[in-house]
């Protein structure tokens, strides 16, 4: 009978475990299966075929592959191209297959998909069991291969980008209608696993939304960010993003964190907010500054930051009560371990009452911590009432508590004295003021005038006292600097002074003038010189000096007195009187007084014109004049005038003596004022203490003049002859004054500079022999004015330069000569100044037009220096030969101070030919080489690094750039490098030789080569290190770095630790030692590279299986194109 295995269909074998060793047969795909008493359905029994066989012929009714699920097989041959129709069983249409598959287009229509299924499905996790989708509506669902990401990545190549839109529309497909305002238009979001599930809803999303019923011109939109609370599936828009706006919301921001936090610095920790309610915190670039910039572009622009307090909540605000602060801006830094919870300054604007619509009062309060505290202190308030300052700290000595500082924070200045209250200090070269205004008219309770009043009280400002008799109430007092800082005493003061005890009705007042004692700077060499009080003017110490004294109702009634305890002296002359001797006698260029009374009780009231009526004058006969010298009792001090001849056998003139005709003085003569209009001749000495004016031929043996001596024409060796002459006072000459014997010519000056026509107005020589042409200046400190033994002299050769004439100087300009000094020498045949050259030459420029503040300080006075040398064997004055090989200039801003640019070596601002004397022509000068012999070279400056500086143009001053370029150094005919050229370096060099006088020999460099031609975009380089190998003189290059070899050459390479006390490797020719463990790469087998190179080798810390350790070595294994474990070749 036929033997029957177990039968059925494959759903019916997939209920049942069979037996082990019983077979199955299933009826509707034909195979058979083996039980193994545990599988369910048995295990399928395949016929195994060889990997490589040849069949003369294989009939094949079904063909299954292997990695295809159950029911998937072939029964028709493949051809090359499969229609999809000639497939049979094609279970849930799936394609299946290991190749590639290329469409012309793929189009899925479906619209009876199941809700927890895809239109498309692409699945790389390999799992055939995954949770389904939680709504209805994928058209596309991916799933990674795991411990992937799964990606949806869109490439466009061209002009356009890649596009990812989301569109929507009412109606249908065949029959849209316009999206409607808040229609959702897409929505990107995402979702994790919980305990259980994927959640239906997204725990995030953001969603484009329509704004307004859309038409083909209006498509208004906004950004909507969803997320999901921390601890709850709540959601909450954290940021909406129109064209009306963009509101941020979060609330539940930790106290350690802040709404929106900006980080431009790249560090993914930073310290935290000091407390609780912080909106936006931003964090800046490294050594980058953070800033909140505020731009507004309109024809009344008004950037504006502004704070906003109120009571209450959000939707139900109150109003700000009295002391609420309404914002408030404030400063923190870093500590030791971070930053504080309290700021170290800050400035709040508080509310000053209530808040109502129509009263709004409030004020601005500044606070600081004082130095080695934490806490704040209030220092200033502002508000409608006024500004105050405090100061609740101990005050430094040289600070003021309200400082004004004219040039800025970084002045370096003398410190004011310890109880300053305000300390101003002017711009340089401007008076320092302080200036009140005052507008109006006067009132009777009120004089509108800018006043300055000083108030003094006994006790303290809660608690004042009256003050007494003789206390100052306020005082103006002088301080001038010394040799080494600001004197401690006062030079001059005027006090105002209590004259009486105070009361409510009683508070008299005086004045009193104070001064120092010239050479004394103690307190206890002040003088009270005068006091004004009621009762007039007192002289208490010196005198008093006028030109004219108007005596008119001192005390306020008919006449008048002036109260002297020492002289009064108006011009010059002296003795008023004393107090118990009142105006006894009057000396005085002008005495104006309404009454004059003799010491007879007469008295005038006219002025004398010259005919005087009297019974007696003091001084002259009692009988009138009758014009005669004798009849004057006593030689009273008047002027004789008479136009007869007059012989005297002696004279001495304390006056004016003037004489028209020829004056002859054979003796000694003493004038005190000689004028001369034809010729004075003086045989033996002539002593002249006044102002002496030889306007004729004189011819003067011996003169010593003590005051001025003026020649209007002539003062030569033909007119007038000075063998002797002592000047004391000041001398003018109007013509050229020769000093050492060149003669001058007839119009009396000089015949140099013949091609200009010019005349210096003083030569120096020693045309005359015995003599040293030199200007000497000597100069003793104590002789200048007001001199003391101290005084720096100060000596020096001043040159000023103007436009204009001396009577209408004009203004210097930008690139005008200041003045210089030039030196040469004669050729043989020419002096230069002859010719008018100058190429050896020493000067300064104006490097601006100066100006002045229209009084007495100069503002603007910029300047230069340069230095002009002839070059040897170069022909003088060809293309302007003379070469400038130090100029210095400015560059300005009005952001910082101005940069000196001091340019030095050769063709710094030229490229003019150059003949040599041989004729040969060349472009430009020759270089110039620079020698420091016996120095140390010092670059002190500032690293580019440096955020604080003292101002912006120091960062970067200690770094030095070498400029490389073809041709020349000079501005504008620098071309660009080629490839190999240096671009700078150093030279060592080293004496070969005792007694040596030239620069030795090379023995090391350092350079920076070009590799390749320069150009905006192109520049590349390397660093090379050369040095001389022992024992040759043969260089060598130690190391080359660039991007493309890194070059590291000797006989022995050996590592040490940073302390160079630790050696952990050597490298020589032949072996490399290490005195450390050595460490390489290490992976999991999972995440090795996926490709590698000969001899690389790794170490996979993974590897252990079977007997094999974790942390075996694995090379790449060129044959097998993958890494391999060395000890076996095993595949990692």
């Amino acid at each position: 009978m036929p033997l029957q295995f177990r039968r059925g269909t494959n759903a019916e074998r997939l209920t049942i475990t069979p037996a082990v060793g019983e077979p199955i047969w299933t009826t509707n795909t034909n195979l058979l299966y083996v039980g193994d008493g545990t599988t369910v359905g048995g295990i399928r029994i395949e016929l195994p075929l060889p990997s490589t066989a040849t069949f003369a012929t294989l009939t094949v009714t079904n063909l299954h592959f292997s990695g295809d699920p159950v029911g998937v097989d072939q029964t028709t041959a493949y051809t090359g191209t499969v229609a999809w129709s000639a497939i049979n069983s094609k279970p849930n249409n799936g394609l299946y297959t290991t190749s590639s598959v290329e469409f012309n287009q793929l189009e899925v229509n479906n619209s009876t998909f199941a809700n927890t299924s895809s239109a498309v499905l692409i699945n790389a996790s390999g799992s055939t069991t995954y949770e389904p989708p939680h709504s209805s509506g994928y058209n596309l669902w991916m799933i990674s291969k795991p411990t992937a990401a799964a990606r949806l990545v869109a490439d466009t190549y061209g002009t356009s980008g890649s596009v990812w839109t989301g569109r929507r529309a009412r109606g249908t497909a065949a029959a849209p209608t316009a999206a409607q305002a808040t229609d959702l238009l897409l929505r990107i979001a995402g979702t994790g696993y919980g305990t259980t599930e994927f959640e239906n809803t997204s725990s995030a999303y953001i969603d484009i939304t329509a704004l307004e019923n859309f038409t083909d011109g209006a498509h208004g939109t906004k950004f909507s960010f969803v997320t999901t609370n921390v601890g709850s599936n709540d959601q909450t828009t954290a940021l909406s993003v129109s064209s009306t706006g963009s509101v941020f919301v979060a609330k539940n921001v930790p106290a350690t964190n802040s709404a929106v936090v900006i980080n431009s610095s790249g560090a993914t920790t930073w310290p935290t907010p000091p407390g609780g309610g912080t909106m936006v915190h931003a964090i800046s670039t490294d050594s980058g500054a953070s800033r909140i910039i505020v731009d507004n572009y309109s024809t009344t622009p008004l950037s504006i930051f502004q704070g906003r307090g109120a009571r209450g909540t959000p939707s139900a605000p109150t109003a700000s009560q009295d002391g609420d602060i309404l914002v408030s801006l404030r400063g923190q830094g870093y500590g030791t371990t971070g930053f504080a919870t309290t700021s170290a300054a800050f400035l709040n604007i508080l509310a000053t009452e209530n808040f109502t619509d129509s009263a709004r009062g409030a004020k601005f309060q500044f606070y600081a911590n004082p130095d080695g505290s934490i806490t704040p202190n209030l220092l200033a308030t502002i508000r409608d009432t006024g500004v105050f300052a405090y100061s609740t700290g101990s005050q430094a000595v040289g600070t003021g508590m309200i400082n004004a500082i004219g040039t800025g924070p970084e002045l370096a200045r003398p410190g004011a004295e310890f109880d300053t209250l305000f300390h101003g200090v002017a711009l340089p070269g401007a008076a320092g003021r302080i200036t009140l205004d005052a507008y109006g008219a006067t009132d009777p309770s009120f004089t509108p005038v800018g006043a300055f009043t000083g108030r003094r009280a006994l006790g303290t400002s809660d608690a004042p006292s009256a003050v007494t008799a003789g206390m100052s109430l306020a005082r103006f007092n002088t301080r001038g600097y010394g040799t080494t800082g600001f004197i401690g005493t006062s030079s001059a003061i005027i006090d105002l002074v209590a004259a009486e005890n105070f009361t409510d009705s009683a508070a008299g007042g005086k004045i009193e003038f104070i001064v120092q004692q010239v050479g004394s700077v103690s307190t206890s060499t002040q003088l009270q010189i005068a006091t004004i009080d009621q009762t007039g003017l007192t002289i208490d110490y010196g005198g008093l000096t006028s030109t004219n004294i108007t005596v008119d109702n001192l005390y306020g009634g008919s006449g008048g007195n002036i109260q002297s305890y020492a002289n009064i002296s108006p011009n010059g002359t002296r003795n008023l009187g004393s107090l118990s001797a009142k105006w006894s006698n009057v000396w005085a260029s002008t005495v104006n007084t309404t009454n004059l009374t003799f010491a007879d009780a007469t008295n005038q009231t006219t002025a004398w014109t010259g005919s005087v009526s009297t019974s007696s004058v003091t001084g002259l006969a009692t009988v009138a004049w009758t014009g005669k010298y004798s009849d004057l009792i006593g030689g009273p001090n008047q002027a004789l005038d008479t136009t007869s001849a007059v012989q005297f056998a002696g004279i001495t003139d304390t006056g004016n003596l003037s004489v028209t005709g020829f004056s002859s003085l054979n003796g000694g003569s003493t004038i005190s004022a000689l004028t001369v209009t034809n010729a004075a001749t003086v045989g033996t000495t002539l002593g002249v203490t006044g102002y002496t004016s030889l306007n004729g031929g004189a011819t003067i043996s011996a003169a010593t003049v003590t005051n001025a001596l003026s020649v209007g024409t002539n003062l030569t060796a033909g007119a007038t002859t000075l063998q002797s002459v002592v000047v004391t006072t000041g001398t003018q000459l109007t013509k050229t004054l020769s000093v050492g014997g060149i003669p001058l010519n007839a119009a009396g000056t000089s015949s140099f500079s013949l091609s200009t026509v010019n005349s210096p107005t003083l030569i120096v020589s020693n045309t005359t022999p015995g003599q040293n042409a030199q200007i000497l200046v000597r100069a003793f400190g104590q002789n200048n004015p007001n001199g003391i033994s101290t005084t720096n002299p100060n000596n020096a050769l001043r040159l000023e330069t103007a436009f204009g004439t001396a009577a209408s100087p004009t203004t210097v300009t930008a690139q005008q000569n200041l003045g210089g000094i030039i030196i040469q020498g004669y050729d043989g045949r020419n002096w230069p100044a002859d010719q008018n050259q100058s190429v050896n030459f020493l000067g300064w420029f104006a490097t601006e037009t100066m100006t002045n503040d229209g009084s007495t300080s100069t503002l603007a006075a910029g300047s230069g220096f340069n230095i002009y040398t002839q070059p040897a064997w170069t022909k003088v004055g060809v293309n302007q030969t003379r070469q400038r090989f130090l100029i210095t200039n400015w560059s300005t801003s009005t952001t910082a101070p101005s940069i000196n640019q001091i340019l030095m070596g050769a063709g710094v601002d030229t490229t003019s030919s150059v003949v040599l004397l041989n004729g040969n022509t060349y472009v430009g000068p020759g270089r110039a080489n620079m020698q420091f012999i016996n120095s140390n070279v010092y670059q002190v400056g500032v690293p580019f690094q440096d955020s604080a500086p003292d101002n912006t143009t120091l960062p970067a001053t200690n770094i030095y750039t070498f400029v490389a370029g073809r041709r020349s150094g000079t501005a504008g005919r620098r071309d660009a490098i080629q490839s190999g050229d240096n671009l700078g370096g150093f030279n060592w060099n080293g004496q070969t030789a005792n007694n040596a006088t030239q620069f030795g020999s090379q023995s090391a460099v350092f350079v920076c080569d070009a590799l390749e031609t320069f150009s905006a975009s192109a520049r590349g380089s390397r660093l090379r290190m050369q040095t001389t190998n022992t024992g040759t003189n043969i260089l060598s290059t130690r190391f080359a770095l660039s991007d493309q070899w890194n070059q590291y050459s000797s006989a022995l390479h050996t590592f040490y630790n940073t302390a160079t006390n630790y050696r952990f490797m050597d490298i020589s020719t032949s072996t490399i030692q290490c005195y450390v463990p050595v460490q390489f790469p290490t992976y999991t087998a999972a995440t090795k590279p996926a490709t590698g190179s000969v001899g690389q080798q790794i170490c996979i810390t993974d590897s252990a299986s079977g007997s094999n350790p974790n942390g075996m070595m694995a090379f790449w294994d060129t044959t097998n194109a993958r890494w391999s474990y060395i000890h076996d070749n095993s595949a990692v």
